[in-house]
């Protein structure tokens, strides 16, 4: 999917965050200047960029060696560098006492305001540091090693991100929401050596079990003998207590015996505790906060090639399997604090917000990676933006006095549907730009550019997107709908599907072109939007249905809707395609057969008038699953895969008596779990 983002921007407002050095200043640069020689001279455009944003242990000796038919990306080849010295050291030297993260805890009911906390970058350095030291001689991690990092967004994740990054080391961050299935699928496919967690997080008013969930995973991969884990690090959050997992006689006895099957040891490092049984083998405990204390605040920076691996990323699973994404060194580091700069026109003193969740790619960029090389503050958000009211983010805008603001649609949405309008009542007057967020920065608005709504206008720098049709071929005017791929490849792309072959999936379809997989209109102004991902368009009686349209329409025809799913079948033998769609309602169904009645014809309604009027009656579903509580990817959507295979599965073959040519069919799950039984389903007219 490529990478867009949204900028709105806020005129004429007074930041009162002052400045801290030369580089204050505006760096307002012309966008079309600049645009044209990343396009005319990318060697020279990008040498340029690299050396001015990064610092370097061995300068490059070639800028560009990609070879875009083989499927090839490669950028700064010769290089060499740290990504941890690029965000800490340089700065934590010149000034350490600068805020590099500001941690916007967790909100409860009974707070009337939020509860943030600053750490400086020397104190983020000494943090990271102490982790580096821990992993290596704790746990033996070495150069290429991958660790899986599952906690709260909290400032020691950011450090042993950083940490990983130091020693060379691959980190692979997961949404602390995860449950335990997806964690091991990304265990697996990752073959993490060490996984860093916590003992629970809280978001909203959730508690999350985050450490009970690695336990449960960890004896899943043992069972199958598929466990490349060798050490746990948990660390103690406020309010847990983990008493219950420890028995008075295993702190009595200190013996070590690594796991017979596989000969690794499983470590636990955990505050005041010494020594646990797990999985029926004794193993040696640490203290993670005792291990960082005796640990050096000093560890020696790796040097890195250009191209080593910095981290993997998994995608949502929204239509599918989750894929991990494999991003590199300097492409990417020099990308993520470009865009932070140029997008944002950010300026060092301001408060910059982006409260994406650390397992997104959205906070990698724009939490982590590019404010702290480009030397910003980056807060660190933990929390919902509804919880325990919707001026939840307001109020950290105002307390805070945040001058960028970067959120997702989802929110946005989900705020509109809540009380938007209660952004009046806080004082938001340092905002300077919102933004939402489908990713990073490959189409974006520049500073000062004309604002369309819904439009991701200007390609960023060194990006060349054309649109082509089914065919391949490139449709060069304006006001022409087709398929987004890009001509050239840029830094920040990723290198390698683990698992999978990244040249078959972006490469194949279009030879000698990279293919993003989302439909795109460019209008008259040479604007572009995104129209939807391919497989968010399919094809229903011979007539391409766009996905995200009719699903925004369904939400927003019915006050009892809270989200819907439309859902595209494969019909055999036909190789035509039936649908289905799936509702989530914001309350449970009326007791009364009246009522019940009626809250259905309104769902119902809701769906039919939707479709009708976006598609046409050929595109209306097979049958509307109705259910409480909907299955949700970790990127806030519903999981059209899972389902599609209910559907696929169960649904169909449960129907197949029924005329499609009658009325559609409703399944009521609303008091009952998912298959294998349906307590309810009704023909409604």
């Amino acid at each position: 999917m490529v990478d867009i983002n949204f900028i709105y921007r806020i005129p004429n407002l007074v930041i009162n965050s002052p400045p801290l050095h030369m580089d204050s200043k505006s760096d307002t640069v012309d966008y079309e200047a600049m645009y044209d020689e990343s396009i005319k001279n990318p060697t020279e455009f990008w040498s340029r960029q690299a050396k001015k944003f990064l610092k370097w242990i061995k300068i490059f000796d070639e800028v560009d060696g990609c070879r875009l038919e083989e499927g090839v990306i490669s950028w700064f080849t010769g290089g060499q560098l740290n990504v941890s010295y690029n965000c800490l050291d340089r700065h934590a030297v010149k000034n350490g006492e600068r805020t590099a993260l500001i941690w916007e805890n967790n909100r409860t009911k009974e707070q009337i305001n939020g509860i943030h906390e600053c750490i400086s970058y020397r104190k983020l350095l000494e943090m990271t540091c102490q982790i580096a030291n821990v992993l290596r001689t704790n746990c033996g991690i070495k150069k290429g090693d991958r660790i899986v990092i599952y906690m709260p967004t909290c400032p020691l994740a950011v450090a042993a991100m950083l940490a990983c990054a130091r020693i060379g080391a691959v980190h692979c961050v997961l949404y602390s929401v995860l449950g335990v299935r997806d964690i091991m699928k990304r265990i697996k496919s990752s073959e993490a050596k060490v996984v860093v967690t916590a003992q629970k997080a809280f978001v909203g008013d959730k508690c999350l079990h985050l450490r009970s969930n690695i336990d449960k995973t960890l004896k899943l991969l043992e069972k199958t003998n598929e466990n490349s884990v060798n050490h746990v690090l948990v660390w103690k959050m406020n309010d847990c207590d983990i008493g219950d997992t420890l028995r008075d006689t295993d702190l009595e006895t200190i013996s070590y015996h690594p796991l017979k099957a596989t000969g690794r040891a499983l470590c636990y490092l955990m505050p005041d505790k010494t020594n646990f049984t797990h999985f029926g083998c004794r193993v040696k405990l640490f203290s993670l906060k005792k291990a960082m204390k005796a640990a050096p605040t000093y560890c020696e920076p790796v040097a890195m090639e250009s191209e080593d691996p910095l981290f993997i990323m998994y995608t949502s699973g929204t239509t599918d399997e989750p894929t991990g994404i494999l991003h590199t060194q300097a492409g990417y580091l020099l990308c993520a604090a470009m865009t932070h700069k140029y997008v944002f026109d950010y300026k060092i003193g301001e408060v910059f917000a982006c409260v994406a969740d650390l397992g997104w790619i959205a906070a990698h960029t724009s939490v982590v990676y590019g404010p702290l090389c480009n030397g910003g503050t980056t807060v660190l958000f933990q929390g919902t933006a509804t919880y325990p009211d919707s001026g939840r983010y307001w109020e950290m805008v105002e307390r805070l006095k945040v001058n960028h603001f970067y959120t997702s649609p989802a929110a946005i949405k989900k705020l509109m549907k809540d009380n938007l309008n209660c952004v009046n009542d806080y004082n938001v007057s340092s905002l300077k730009t919102i933004a939402l967020e489908l990713g990073g920065f490959a189409l974006s608005p520049w500073p000062g550019s004309k604002l369309k709504p819904g439009v991701c206008a200007k390609p960023f720098l060194g990006v060349e997107p054309i649109i082509v049709n089914e065919k391949g071929e490139i449709l060069q005017e304006s006001g022409v709908q087709g398929l987004l791929c890009f001509r050239h490849p840029f830094p920040a792309m990723g290198r390698e599907i683990i698992g999978g072959s990244f040249k078959n999936k972006y490469f194949s379809s279009f030879p000698g072109k990279y293919f993003t997989g989302d439909w795109a209109y460019r209008d008259m102004d040479g604007d572009y939007q995104i129209v939807g991902r391919k497989d968010d368009i399919v094809r229903i009686k011979g007539v391409w249905i766009q996905i995200p349209e009719i699903e925004s329409s369904i939400v927003g025809k019915s006050n009892n809707i809270e989200n819907a799913s439309y859902i595209g079948l494969s019909s055999e033998p036909s190789a035509t395609t039936d649908a289905c769609v799936v509702v989530e309602v914001r309350k449970s169904v009326p007791e009364s057969q009246q009522k019940c009645k009626k809250f259905y014809r309104d769902i119902l309604e809701s769906v039919k008038s939707s479709i009708i009027n976006i598609a046409g009656e050929h595109a209306l579903p097979r049958f509307v699953l109705v259910v409480r509580e909907s299955v949700y990817t970790w990127s806030n959507k519903m999981c059209r895969s899972i389902y599609r295979d209910m559907a696929e599965g169960f649904f169909k073959p449960l129907l197949k008596h029924v005329d499609p040519s009658e009325n559609i069919v409703l399944l009521d799950y609303t008091t009952s779990p998912l298959p294998p039984v349906a307590n309810k389903w009704e023909h409604l007219q």
